[in-house]
């Protein structure tokens, strides 16, 4: 039907106070005795590092109600904080937090439960496909449960996989794995190295992008398995914004929509977004992936008040959009500078060489 569904129970508590809580046929049950202070601040400009933001909720349990609280499955699962005066509707309320349940804690009468930035819950490992001699039978056991790499964009000098290295017998030719191609085809294989040195076109037996490998005789291999590297592109995709985009689908099932998205604010980000590239080879959580994206592009990738995931390009001429009055805020604005993220010069690497992590630089002071 092309549609998508979400289903979803509410449980929900609101501050212990005289008037029952009746939201859209939800209880709300008088259990908060206190929420931690609602602040807003940004993830430091320019580096595109993730600031994630928490606080602690406490729950009146003095007759053990939430005793069981483990056992409901609540963990990492989505929670809001709405905040508004006794008797408004549920379109009154306002919503001032967004996020996931993380940890808690009991005293003999409450319960801590601490509530953290939904984008802490990107911990999805990537890549997570290893190779295994389930799928590749002849595989050498040095390369057993080494991760399959994601690549997007172009790649240099990137190890490639023999997957049947201990084949029996004398095979003809044998095949090298250089990228995961599960969500995404490569695009193409510019170059193959062996010791350092570049074949010609003609000494690569057969390529295969759908499944990101090719295969080499074992007269131009000679033995030399570990020893294998290639340039490449991995999927086409390049536009740092697109590429947060497709992370977050493949590993987040998180499909590019307006109810998952700011789709006006993240289409603004993807039009003006530099292009770059995205090679991993060693597991790292999905919220860092996308933070390696985010520094080269200079975005902040975020999750709005009212949940939306939104990407932002760092702009300093950017039209303000807001203009909160003096009397709006509830405490003064803080503003800190951190020496550790002070600029006195930069450099800026590029062109990495995947197997010898060197890089090409520029610098300017």
């Amino acid at each position: 039907l092309g549609k998508q569904i979400y289903i979803s129970a509410v449980v929900g508590f609101a501050y212990n106070t005289d008037t029952d809580m009746y939201f859209e046929g939800a209880y709300y049950d008088p259990r908060v005795s206190s929420i931690f202070g609602i602040k807003k601040s940004k993830d430091p400009l320019f580096y595109g590092l993730l600031k994630f933001e928490s606080g602690t909720v406490r729950l009146i349990n003095d007759d053990g109600e939430l005793d069981d609280w483990r056992d409901r499955n609540l963990y990492r699962q989505a929670t809001r904080i709405l905040v508004g005066e006794a008797g408004n509707t549920y379109s009154q309320y306002s919503k001032v937090f967004s996020g996931i349940i993380g940890n808690d804690s009991r005293t003999w009468d409450s319960l801590s439960v601490k509530v953290e930035d939904v984008r802490a819950g990107l911990s999805t490992p990537v890549p997570y496909n290893k190779f295994n001699t389930t799928d590749y039978p002849d595989l050498a056991d040095g390369n057993v449960d080494k991760m399959i790499p994601i690549a997007y964009g172009s790649i240099k000098n990137a190890p490639a996989f023999c997957v049947n290295e201990d084949e029996e017998g004398s095979p003809a030719t044998y095949t090298f794995k250089f990228c995961d191609t599960e969500f995404n085809a490569a695009t193409a294989l510019t170059y193959v190295f062996i010791e350092g040195e570049r074949l010609d076109s003609g000494d690569i037996n057969s390529i295969d992008l759908a499944t990101g490998t090719f295969t080499l005789t074992s007269a131009v291999l000679n033995d030399r398995f570990g020893d294998v590297t290639c340039d490449f592109t991995g999927a086409n995709i390049t536009n740092g914004v697109d590429i947060i985009k497709d992370l977050m689908l493949n590993y987040a099932n998180t499909t590019y929509i307006s109810a998952l998205w700011d789709t006006t604010e993240t289409d603004a980000a993807q039009a003006i977004s530099r292009s770059t590239s995205l090679y991993i080879k060693d597991q790292i959580k999905l919220n860092k992936a996308i933070e390696q994206v985010c520094i080269d592009i200079d975005a902040l990738f975020f999750a709005k008040d009212s949940g939306l995931y939104s990407i932002r390009i760092y702009d300093a001429d950017r039209v303000p959009v807001k203009t909160i009055e003096k009397d709006e805020w509830m405490d003064e604005p803080q503003i800190d500078n951190n020496s550790d993220e002070f600029l006195t010069s930069c450099i800026i690497k590029y062109n990495k060489d995947q197997t010898e992590d060197t890089y090409y630089t520029y610098e300017e002071t």
